[in-house]
């Protein structure tokens, strides 16, 4: 007896604006650079994630979500770029985010860190932040937000000179 065993295969590659993403990858990159843009300005990062995570019925994630983006800040191997929560552009770093955050959300821990470590943050850093992220995609299950998994992202300059955007490290300060 046969049986037909449906893979899921990736969707097509991470969108250019804010507009192409389903709800949970909006909501969670709206919270990440509002995380961003609090932390910059010494207000209270939690505070800001979690009014825009409450508004799509995961205001749990916020904890989860300040820890991961704590130790991310941390962590860092190189500038990371994120854009002004106004801005319609989706930053590569932006899609590497939203890619390792799908992967652990699809049970696959193991390409998720390599993820954040081949782009971003040190594997001491990402050894530390993966539990946390899988706390977030966790969260965002329980409350009907589920990451689409997509194509891996290519590796890109992270900031194309055609895009107004803003530059944040995550370790200091972040620039308008």
């Amino acid at each position: 007896m046969r049986q037909t065993i449906q893979l899921s295969t990736p969707t097509p590659d991470y969108p250019e604006t804010i507009d192409g993403l389903d709800l949970p990858e909006h909501a969670f990159l709206l919270a990440v650079r509002c995380w961003v843009v609090a932390r910059q300005k010494d207000a209270d990062p939690q505070r800001r994630s979690r009014t825009i995570l409450d508004i799509v019925g995961a205001a749990d994630a916020a904890s989860p979500l300040d820890q991961f983006m704590t130790i991310a800040a941390r962590s860092t191997s190189r500038r990371v770029v994120t854009y002004c929560p106004c801005a319609p552009h989706v930053g590569e770093d932006e899609k590497h985010l939203l890619h390792a955050a799908s992967l652990v959300q699809n049970g696959q821990r193991g390409l998720a860190v390599r993820v954040l470590w081949a782009t971003m943050l040190t594997m001491d850093g990402t050894m530390l932040a993966i539990g946390p992220l899988e706390d977030v995609g966790a969260r965002f299950g329980k409350s009907g937000l589920l990451f689409r998994l997509r194509e891996t992202p290519p590796a890109k300059p992270a900031f194309p000179s055609t895009v107004e955007g803003w530059l944040s490290s995550l370790s200091s300060s972040t620039l308008h």
